[in-house]
């Protein structure tokens, strides 16, 4: 398994997820879904969490990390990360 080949799939599921977050962002603020005050909030606590848990901003579900992350690995050229993560 090439180690240069997970990093860069690990860099770029951050990128889709970072362009993810910052669409769903906007849509949120235009759609007045959320305010600043929530919005800081959420951020503050994942801060405080480091980040250890994994919460849904608009409902506070919890979910499991690896599952949101295979949920979003199945694009192209992911299968060494892919292969690891499911190997168990």
């Amino acid at each position: 398994m090439g180690k240069i080949k997970i990093i860069k799939q690990i860099e770029r599921l951050c990128e889709k997820q970072f362009r993810k977050g910052f669409q769903q962002g906007y849509h949120a603020c235009k759609n007045n879904e959320l305010t600043q005050e929530q919005v800081d909030k959420f951020r503050d606590n994942g801060i405080t969490e480091n980040y250890s848990k994994v919460i849904q901003p608009h409902n506070g579900k919890k979910e499991v990390a690896i599952d949101r992350i295979l949920s979003e690995i199945h694009m192209p050229n992911m299968e060494e990360l892919r292969n690891f993560l499911n190997d168990k």
